[in-house]
């Protein structure tokens, strides 16, 4: 982002006067703002088109003109490469710090500047430190990036980043806003393949400036796959009062399991197919019957159950036969 080299006074006098800058680029800021006060005020740009008439009457209210929207045209050419910029309260002195903010989807500063008592920019190296006692550690199923704030000089944000080792692209999973030296930061991750995943803690200047990976850390992750089901006494009993199969059983152990499946398969087919819709697990030592209509013939039934990662498997002693008889 374009900021300007110089501020000025505008219209000097000893009881003070309002800051001035005038900016040049293709990427301007929306709002500048004097750091410490209250004092924000928006960058007026001058539009190299005409405002679209279909916008209406212009208003304050009227935010489309603080959208990057309005700053490229239909062939990506920029609208406005020159802003102007007023502060709404007076000063005695140059020597102040201004935050440029961008206008998107979301009201945020992309960057900081300092003036000198003449009202030139002050160059700043960005730096961002953080104590020997921060880390990155796998606690149970989490992985925990955990950091303490050294210096936090023109950092905009602190960035949780994960990927796995055969993969070259960085992933997101968190951003942390700085609030100060001496500040401790968490960021949390919870892997969800079995792998050797990569974590990074990277720190974003407001200045655009090389961003710095503070920690990195390789952390080998097994995620336990499948789950366990186990029932005791499961039937299929046809029941001549109301013609259905009475398929019951009684849970002993549900562990990751979300569901049970009840399927048959005729004396002359190929394939079992499910009987019922999936029966939701409630949990251990619980009873479970359901009926089931079915043709006359000779059936096998068994129960499979779906675990959370999307695997099933047939439980364990729940294969069983039954007969629907010709009914008169």
């Amino acid at each position: 982002m374009q900021i300007p080299q110089q501020i000025y006074f505008k219209n000097a006098s000893p009881k003070g006067a309002k800051l001035t800058a005038t900016i040049e680029g293709n990427d301007l800021p929306n709002i500048i703002q004097v750091k410490g006060t209250n004092d924000i005020a928006k960058v007026k740009r001058t539009r190299d088109h005409d405002r679209p008439n279909s916008w209406g009457p212009e208003d304050e209210r009227d935010e489309r003109e603080d959208d990057d929207e309005y700053d490229r045209d239909q062939h990506g050419c920029h609208r406005s490469t020159v802003a102007k910029w007023d502060s709404k309260c007076k000063y005695t002195s140059l020597k102040q710090t201004l935050l440029f903010i961008k206008k998107r989807n979301c009201t945020r500063v992309v960057q900081e500047a300092s003036y000198d008592e003449q009202g030139k920019l002050i160059i700043v190296t960005p730096t961002s430190t953080i104590s020997t006692s921060s880390g990155i550690a796998l606690n149970d199923k989490t992985v925990e990036i955990k950091w303490t704030s050294v210096q936090e000089i023109m950092v905009r944000e602190y960035s949780a980043e994960t990927k796995l080792s055969s993969q070259t692209t960085w992933k997101q999973f968190d951003i942390e806003t700085p609030m100060g030296a001496g500040t401790t930061y968490l960021s949390c991750d919870v892997p969800s393949v079995t792998g050797t995943h990569e974590y990074r803690l990277v720190a974003n200047f407001t200045n655009n400036a090389t961003p710095k990976i503070l920690l990195t850390q390789s952390i080998p992750v097994t995620i336990p796959t499948g789950g366990s089901a186990t029932v005791n006494g499961f039937s299929a009993v046809f029941n001549e009062n109301v013609g259905s199969i009475d398929v019951s059983w009684r849970s002993l152990t549900e562990v990751a399991l979300i569901r049970y499946v009840v399927q048959a398969k005729g004396a002359q087919d190929n394939d079992f197919v499910d009987i019922l819709p999936p029966v939701d697990a409630v949990g251990q030592d619980q009873p479970y019957l359901f009926p089931a209509f079915l043709d006359e013939g000779n059936y096998t039934i068994q129960l499979k159950a779906e675990f959370q990662d999307g695997t099933s498997a047939l439980v364990q002693g729940t294969t069983v036969t039954a007969s629907v008889p010709v009914l008169i």
